[in-house]
């Protein structure tokens, strides 16, 4: 996101940016309104969690994680390129990695940035290491240490083909100033946001906005865009309004508009509309631990019952696409040959009645005096939540499956998914750069829905042994083949 503000900038006209999936969709600007260069940018987002941008913890938003703080390494389209590591060097049996610290690099609260500095942070997040198992890196970095000021050393127990990129992620590997942590860790918080990023925050009225300003004394390139102002606007009209007269530049995200929306400004001239290259998949999971979902044949059933062609051009008009795979066939080691559910109703009744669920005068399965009723969670602050599930209501009515409708507000969403507590929910690939490894290795523990999902299969153990088997297996071939 930090890159995203270093080259944009924006004008008299107001950008429209959606990054969820989709094809891409970009205006000419040159025929869509006037450019005037201004180097300060005004956006929207639904919610305030700015409150604690400590990128060792996970309650922050990650762009502003991102603006404050950096990691030893980028992890950019281009693959990783170096960031407070100038270079680096890994052994020949792939268990040391070496890292030059870049020299010059201070923090902005004036401390220098230095090989002791990513020790002190690397203490840090290990002595909260059990919240962030769900990388592997974590299990298998044996030691670090500080050479010396400007040299710094990683052992691992065993080759780790990805350690490069989960370095790269912002939570938890950003280095924060070590003078802001609390007794000499970040488990309980900052006391400040200081990192070495290309802004500092300036201003924060919590529920209201935040203000962050170019950091003056940052290493690298200076951002063309000095002053960026994030207000808070929970309420989907209410920011389209806000676009309207002028009061913010920019709708960024891939759950903060709909397709309507956007369609609705696709031919005016006094707007820029832009949608991403598809970025992740959107899945709904079945919870293999409900009494009725345990039986394979209901969830065969509900997966043959999912349009996913009338979702994909109904609800966001053709936007997003259909995703008969769990990852895209674009990342590393997914494009495999696997056969995809297909939309079918008569298949899907056939899976019901062969398990002895028999229709009843309402037009809903029973089966010994039960009800086919199951249970839906959706996240309220996605703009397309309720409304997929609404058409999935639909789509299961006509199979004799009753569906109930349950939104809850982002955190207790996500605590309900950790704790298993659903039939059915929404959830979502992680993206660049975390598929497909970490969000793999994130469903062998209760990081999201996927692990309590999967945690009644009969195969679970083999699925768990096969993901840590993958990440270690350093012949090409051999990985290939456990994806």
């Amino acid at each position: 996101m930090s890159k995203l503000f270093r080259k944009v900038i924006l004008a008299g006209i107001v950008v429209f940016n959606i990054t969820g999936c989709g094809t891409e969709e970009v205006s000419n600007p040159s025929t869509k309104a006037s450019t005037i260069e201004k180097d300060n940018i005004t956006f929207a987002f639904y919610r305030d969690d700015i409150d604690d941008t400590n990128p060792h913890l996970y309650h922050s938003e990650l762009w502003a994680q991102e603006m404050l703080f950096e990691t030893l390494v980028s992890v950019e389209q281009s693959g990783i390129e170096p960031c407070l590591a100038e270079n680096w060097e890994i052994s020949e049996d792939g268990k040391t990695y070496t890292f030059k610290i870049r020299e010059g690099v201070t923090f902005s609260d004036g401390s220098v940035c230095d090989a002791h500095a990513i020790k002190a942070n690397f203490d840090a997040i290990w002595d909260n290491k059990a919240r962030h198992v769900w990388l592997e890196s974590m299990n298998l970095i044996t030691n670090y240490e500080a050479l010396d000021e400007y040299t710094f050393v990683i052992n691992l127990s065993k080759p780790y083909y990805p350690m490069l990129t989960e370095l790269g992620v912002t939570r938890p590997f950003a280095i924060a100033s070590p003078n802001v942590m609390k007794d000499g860790t970040t488990k309980d918080g900052l006391t400040e946001p200081i990192g070495s990023g290309p802004y500092i925050m300036s201003e924060y009225k919590p529920d209201e906005y935040v203000v962050f300003e170019a950091n003056e004394n940052y290493w690298g390139e200076q951002p063309e865009i000095k002053k960026v102002t994030m207000k808070i606007i929970p309420d989907n009209q209410t920011r389209v309004m806000a676009l309207e007269n002028g009061e913010i530049d920019l709708i960024y995200g891939a759950e903060l508009l709909d397709a309507d929306t956007l369609f609705a400004y696709e031919d005016r001239t006094d707007f820029i509309s832009s949608t991403s290259e598809p970025l992740s998949t959107r899945q709904i999971i079945l919870n293999a631990g409900n009494p009725i979902l345990e039986d394979i044949n209901v969830r065969y059933a509900l997966s043959h019952a999912v349009n996913k062609e009338a979702i994909a051009q109904g609800i966001f008009y053709g936007i997003e696409t259909p995703a008969d795979f769990l990852y895209s066939k674009t990342l590393p080691y997914c494009d495999v040959e696997i056969e995809p559910y297909v939309y079918d109703h008569t298949l899907a009744t056939e899976y019901l009645d062969k398990s002895g669920w028999e229709i009843g005068d309402d037009g809903i399965r029973t089966k010994d005096n039960q009800r086919l009723e199951l249970r839906i969670l959706y996240d309220n602050n996605s703009v397309t939540g309720k409304v997929v599930s609404e058409y999935l209501q639909s789509e299961f009515a006509n199979i004799g499956v009753a569906l109930k409708l349950e939104g809850l507000e982002r955190n207790t969403y996500f605590d309900a998914l950790k704790a298993g507590d659903f039939d059915i929910a929404h959830n979502i690939a992680w993206g660049t750069p975390y598929d497909p490894q970490s969000s793999l290795a994130a469903m062998r523990g209760p990081v999201y829905g996927d692990y309590a999902a999967q945690l009644s299969l009969p195969n679970k153990a083999e699925l768990d042994k096969n993901i840590t088997d993958v990440f270690v297996t350093v012949d090409e071939t051999e990985r290939q083949a456990i994806f």
